[in-house]
């Protein structure tokens, strides 16, 4: 695991080392360059697997070809000993980065259809004069760049680019616009001009004949498997537990993320139960001073005990305040260049891990799999209610099975009807933290005016949809989710907030055979009767409680809605005053006032108002520490 960074042209030893520098968080184990007066190469290390001999930049034999990158390869073994039987010369046993280049030397630069890991990779061929950036599958490992038609800069954090005298630092309004949103820019567009996230599954290709852009993976929903549900399931175990025995494979110690709820779970029981020693587990409990306030985490503590208690785990669980996140927004903005206001639990969680363990197993991307969030819960009952309403019938005639677990809520889904006419694009629309018409309200139209007008954020929704492959509702917003979402937030946060620690998280739910096989399942499997990740319940049964596996699910976020109207109003209404949002030409300081007095003035609070005032808070710190 590491940072990276470089550019092309002429050597400059000096630029090289401060953008590496400006990255020492992601690899404070060793600084490694490269430069041929061509293309410059730096890599930061963290040294998790091959210690000793696996150093950045690597190189063949013949040293034409180098690479410096970021991840992890889980199925190095298994290619080292394929690419030994063809003739190839190891000078490690088990170096998943001198792999790469002899990949590469095998098979060219679809070697990357090869791997299962999480990785961005820089790989430089002198020969072709040739500069290929590849990021993963789904996106774990974040890959930026700037090309001006003749130069390409590139690193694993934005603030190395800005470093680079040839980039004119500017501000891009479009990302802005959709981060309003989304709570976080939507890639590929960052929130600077002309600088740009490489998406998912992508290689960019830089010659002297310029910049090209190719697609080797997106997540595929078709076709259709024919497993019967019992067989899918005990597949799924079957591919669940083998990702996360590949993910334990490490010269260093591996903890595990555990926070009471199913996904956490089951990869620390399923670690435990394949690790030769007890593993670390942690926990964030998040506090309150207001009395009893935990925002219902309690549970979700107390869970995460009882499932360390019997998995043996070395249990730690850390607090984490309003305080906390008051003294730590900063920090935490910084970490990702851009703003941001989706979680920060892990920032804090990382903070306590990586006293003890260099790498931990996590759960992410089981919801984006398997089906949890609100959008996913309307799919189906939201797709029969709309057909029924178009053959005239009224909620009283439909059958209330069809609906769950909306059956007693018929007036909300003939809201949603009458907003979204049916529609799956107006639907995803409602559900964001703001609409167009909404971003008017607050966002000045001398910077934003032309994108609201256009309704850039509907347009933007309306382009996703239109290339979606699944075949019913719900495996479209899935796949809607593990093109947006997962890579833009989930994965972004988890990164940027964990490898600022200089921690690495590790996710067996996106191990790209399990990816595969699950895209494959229809949606009925995923959410059935209403019960949302139904088929990752059933393969848990047996691993973890039965009141653990169909809790409510909570969600690894902090109590913010709970927080703002108590510990964090002070700050709020400083942060969000007029003097402060006139310093900068995005948001109109009077609708904002309206906005804090309208949430104030009701005592009951207004978690829909809630989100929309924290979004701002975020960008206006982000404003203060890059505009």
């Amino acid at each position: 695991m590491c940072g990276i960074c470089g550019f092309s042209g002429h050597a400059n030893d000096g630029l090289l080392d401060q953008m590496g520098n400006a990255i020492r968080h992601r690899g404070p184990d060793g600084l490694g360059c490269y430069s041929d007066g061509r293309m410059n190469l730096c890599s930061r290390r963290l040294s998790i697997v091959d210690p000793v001999s696996g150093g950045q930049p690597v190189e063949n034999e013949d040293s034409t070809v180098f690479a410096v990158w970021n991840g992890e390869i889980y199925n190095y073994r298994s290619l080292i000993t394929e690419l030994k039987g063809k003739g190839h010369l190891f000078s490690s046993d088990h170096s998943d980065s001198e792999l790469i280049v002899h990949l590469y030397e095998e098979y060219g630069i679809r070697f990357v259809e090869k791997l299962n890991g999480m990785f961005a990779i820089a790989l430089w061929d002198r020969n072709k004069e040739c500069l290929y950036l590849i990021r993963d599958r789904m996106g774990v490992k974040p890959l930026f760049y700037y090309y001006n038609g003749t130069e390409i800069v590139f690193a694993s954090e934005i603030k190395s680019i800005l470093l680079h005298p040839s980039y004119p630092k500017k501000i891009n309004a479009n990302a802005l616009y959709s981060y309003f949103s989304f709570q976080a820019v939507s890639s590929p567009e960052t929130a600077f001009w002309d600088i740009y996230a490489l998406r998912p599954g992508t290689i960019l290709t830089f010659a002297a004949s310029g910049k090209k852009l190719t697609r080797y993976f997106a997540p595929s929903f078709s076709p259709v498997s024919k497993d019967s549900l019992p067989t899918a399931i005990e597949k799924i175990r079957f591919l669940l537990k083998d990702a996360v025995k590949l993910r334990l494979d490490a010269d260093v110690e591996i903890g595990t993320f555990l926070s009471g709820g199913l996904d956490s779970g089951i990869v620390t029981t399923l670690a435990s139960s394949l690790a030769d020693h007890p593993l670390r587990s942690y926990c964030l409990e998040h506090e309150s001073r207001r009395p009893g306030a935990f925002y219902q985490k309690e549970k979700d503590t107390a869970n995460a005990a009882r499932t360390a208690n019997a998995c043996h785990t070395i249990h730690t669980t850390a607090p984490m305040t309003a305080s906390d996140m008051i003294s730590e927004l900063d920090t935490v903005i910084r970490c990702f260049d851009q703003p941001f206001a989706a979680s920060a639990s892990t920032w804090f969680l990382s903070g306590r891990a990586h006293s003890d363990v260099k790498a931990v197993l996590s759960g992410d991307g089981a919801d984006e799999l398997f089906g949890s969030y609100p959008l996913q819960q309307l799919a189906f009952p939201m797709q029969y209610f709309s057909q029924m309403k178009a053959n005239g019938l009224s909620p009283a005639d439909m059958d209330p099975t069809l609906l769950v677990p909306f059956s007693d809520r018929s007036d909300f889904l003939a809201n949603l009807y009458d907003y979204s006419g049916g529609s799956e694009v107006r639907l995803s629309y409602r559900m964001l933290n703001m609409t167009d018409d909404e971003k008017a309200l607050f966002l000045s139209d001398e910077v934003f005016g032309e994108l609201i007008s256009k309704k850039q954020t509907l347009l933007q929704l309306r382009e996703i949809f239109s290339s979606l492959s699944g075949a019913d509702v719900l495996n479209r917003s899935l796949e809607y989710f593990q093109t947006s979402f997962l890579p833009d937030q989930v994965l972004s946060y988890t990164d940027a907030l964990s490898m600022a620690h200089g921690l690495e998280i590790r996710s067996p739910f996106l191990d790209c055979r399990l990816v595969d096989y699950v895209n494959s399942l229809p949606g009925s499997y995923k959410i059935r009767n209403g019960e949302t990740k139904y088929l990752l319940k059933q393969a848990a049964k047996g691993l973890l409680p039965d009141d653990i596996i169909f809790q409510k699910k909570e969600g690894f976020i902090p109590p913010i809605h709970d927080w703002l109207r108590t510990e964090l109003k002070e700050f709020v209404t400083d942060t969000l005053s007029p003097s402060a949002i006139l310093r900068y030409p995005f948001l109109k300081a009077d609708a904002v006032q309206f906005l804090l007095h309208k949430y104030y003035r009701d005592p009951t609070g207004n978690d829909y108002l809630a989100d929309i005032i924290w979004n701002l808070v975020c960008f206006a710190r982000w404003c203060e520490l890059y505009v």
